[in-house]
Order: structure tokens, then sequence, then C-alpha cells
């Protein structure tokens, strides 16, 4: 196996160990039904408050497609809200409902958890390197 190889591998085997993680936590909350990708809305949503659809598929790196069938089933367990917005009737506003805010203590020290994981064998400097190499590698994607 080549290098080059071998990193892309790394790269995916980090991938599936987070998706893994993210779905354990949808499963820990009793939302086994969810996807990690709906758990990484609702933490946007607990995080920032109110966001545009646009927004939040810019946050979690999927088109506007995508995001809206993930928001309907979020919907439809009543843990989020669609508004219009007051200022632009054109854009959508996505609001946690009371369900979806008493999530924000789980899903907050689910990621924090994970952070940790992730960063428990790094030193401040390995953590600038790694971002600025991944930041390298994610651009590239973006002109693919």
């Amino acid at each position: 196996m080549t290098e080059k190889s071998s990193y892309i591998q790394l790269l995916e085997n980090v991938a599936s160990q987070s998706i893994k993680y993210r779905q354990d936590l949808m499963n820990s909350m009793g939302l086994p039904e969810l996807a990690p990708t709906h758990g990484e809305i609702l933490y946007l949503l607990n995080q920032n408050g109110s966001m545009a659809m646009g927004e939040l598929a810019l946050g979690i790196n999927r088109d506007k497609s995508t995001i809206t069938s993930l928001i309907k089933k979020l919907e439809n367990l009543n843990l989020v809200k669609r508004d219009q917005s007051k200022d632009d009737r054109r854009k959508i506003i996505i609001t946690l409902t009371e369900k979806g805010k008493k999530l924000k203590k789980p899903l907050t020290n689910g990621y924090e958890k994970m952070i940790k994981i992730v960063g428990q064998n790094l030193s401040g400097k390995d953590e600038s390197q790694l971002t600025a190499i991944l930041k390298k590698i994610s651009s590239a994607w973006e002109g693919k």
C-alpha cells in the first residue's frame, strides 16, 4: 500500500468512527431513527438559535435539497419548526421546539466528549497542523 492510499484509508477510518460515535449518541438520547446528520443540525441550532435553511446547509456541508428532507424528519418528531422570515419571505427559518431545546445538554456533552477523544493525544501544535492539513484536503474536494 502506498503512503497516499494509506492516509486515504486513515481518513475513511476516522470518518467512520465519527459517524458511529454520533449514531451511538443519537441512540443514547432515545432517537435511533435519526442519522448523525440530524444530530449535527440539532447541535448547530442549539448553539446558534434559529437559522435559515441555507445557513444550516452550509453548516453541515450539505445541499439545500438534502437539508429539506432532514428538516422534515426533525419536524415530524416535533424537534424543530419552520417559519418564513419576517424580513425576506423567500427565506425559511428553522427553530428548535421546546422538545428540541431539551436535547442541548446531551448534544453538547456528546460533542465535547468527541472533541476530547479526537484531541487527547494531540499537542496544541499537532491540532494546528492537523487543522491546516484538513482544510487543504477539504479545499481540494471543493474544486471537484
